[in-house]
């Protein structure tokens, strides 16, 4: 039998564009449904003060809790008088920006992609790519880190929409347990040094479950439909994966199916107009353990041998070898864990190049992210992070 031959690659042959174009996958985002307005009780608060004002800094104030024991019986209030304090704190915001600029007519020509198509195509990336840097912005701040994940004062990036802080000592958690449940709490980002001793687990979850309840000046859980009041815990992949691993998850496999957001204090509308307020299924939650909503965050970080998140004295140990084993870094967030300062949303602008032959798009924005760690007024001590808390432990892979 002859067959007829078709020269697929022969020039002659016409190419014929497929109407759809394949787009990149974006992470999910768990995060952007915990953002809110002041008032919302949401981890990540909208500020909008600088919005059309001038002025690259909104201050905070936070007042502190009393601590005097009052006076007795047949006792003078007047004289005895506690001073009350009221802390403070800042978010600075900075400019950020992108653009894309076509190479020519004759490059456009070769493809199915004209001014306008090319101009709607990069709009939409342009804005995936916003969301992007904010969620990424706001997971280095909540957990720690500086700037383009580089460690706080590390100074190697022109990016400076982090405002950048440390984890707070009292709010900072090293170590694991074995896969028997044994728990193992050490002191130092370095001393998680055992692939057998430091791992996440069920047991893990609960220890640092009694950790929080037992703060003297603790986190405010999140308060979900129906009333019940949690705190969203986003933890690594590879954290995720060990915690399924645990014999002890069987019991929690289906514990976060009929969890679902506050109608009135969920994701915020940003100004859409006739958005009506309604129960969510919480985006990406994997269990309820104790009081956790635990949520598997593919932005959460990790480091291996010699890598630092901290500073450049407190490394990873030697034993942690990339390829094997690596420390992941999870955060708790409670009420106000952190907040963004807007002074621009995304904003787009258009422009032809070379005469008008070649067009280009970009957005810019002013912003600034800044987790909640308010200072004392006249020393300048900052206290503790008002609603986050940092785990560490060690993850295999």
């Amino acid at each position: 039998m002859a067959y007829t031959e078709f020269l697929v690659d022969d020039p002659r042959t016409q190419t014929k564009w497929d109407k759809a174009m394949s787009m990149p996958y974006l992470q999910p985002r768990p995060l952007t449904q915990f953002m809110g307005a002041e008032g919302s009780g949401m981890p990540i608060i909208v500020k909008r003060q600088l919005q059309g004002a001038p002025g690259n800094k909104i201050v905070m104030q936070q007042a502190q809790a009393l601590s005097n024991v009052g006076i007795g019986n047949n006792g003078d209030i007047e004289g005895s008088e506690e001073s009350g304090v009221i802390n403070n704190m800042d978010v600075t915001i900075a400019e950020r920006g992108n653009g894309v600029l076509a190479q020519a007519k004759m490059s456009l020509k070769y493809t199915s992609t004209n001014k306008a198509a090319f101009l709607s195509l990069n709009n939409k990336l342009l804005r995936d790519w916003g969301l992007e840097q904010w969620e990424r912005d706001a997971t280095w701040g909540l957990c720690g880190l500086g700037n383009q994940n580089t460690y706080v004062g590390e100074g190697s990036s022109s990016i400076e929409t982090v405002n950048e802080k440390v984890p707070s000592s009292g709010r900072h958690f090293f170590g694991g347990q074995t896969a028997a449940g044994a728990i193992e709490e050490v002191d130092t980002l370095n001393d998680i040094d055992s692939t057998t001793n430091n791992l996440f687990g069920i047991a893990w979850i609960h220890y640092i479950h009694s950790k929080l309840q037992l703060m003297t000046r603790g986190i405010k859980p999140i308060e979900f439909a129906g009333g019940r009041f949690l705190w969203p815990w986003f933890i690594h992949p590879l954290q995720a994966y060990q915690l399924m691993l645990d014999s002890g998850f069987k019991n929690y496999a289906n514990s976060a199916k009929d969890l679902k957001m506050n109608p009135q204090t969920g994701l915020m509308n940003f100004g859409t107009p006739g958005l009506k307020p309604m129960e969510r299924p919480v985006a990406g939650a994997m269990a309820v353990i104790d009081d956790f909503v635990i949520i598997p965050w593919q932005r959460c970080e990790d480091r291996v041998a010699g890598e630092v998140f901290e500073s450049s004295t407190d490394e990873v140990d030697t034993s942690v070898v990339d390829g094997a084993s690596r420390i992941a870094r999870s955060m708790i967030l409670g009420q106000e864990a952190g907040f963004w300062a807007v002074g621009q949303p995304w904003q787009l602008y258009l422009k032809d190049f070379d005469y008008g032959r070649k067009p280009g798009i970009a957005t810019d924005s002013l912003y600034g992210f800044a987790k909640g760690c308010y200072r004392h007024p006249v020393s300048g001590t900052y206290g503790e992070d008002t609603g986050v808390v940092i785990v560490d432990t060690l993850v295999n892979g």
